[in-house]
């Protein structure tokens, strides 16, 4: 029984820590194309008002 519960505590804890990476990685990823999607949109404004300038 001891056996079985270390494994069970193991397993809880691998699938706890499997994730909160996969949360930071999530977290990471979503940020990073928050920002590009900022800069495209930033990039395309630009754009479209040197296109309305001339």
């Amino acid at each position: 029984m001891v056996i079985l519960h270390s494994l069970w505590l193991v397993s809880a804890n691998a699938v706890a820590s499997s994730r909160a990476v996969w949360a930071s990685v999530f977290t990471a990823r979503f940020r990073l194309g928050f920002t590009l999607g900022i800069f495209v949109g930033i990039v395309l404004q630009a754009v479209v008002l040197l296109l309305l300038r001339q």
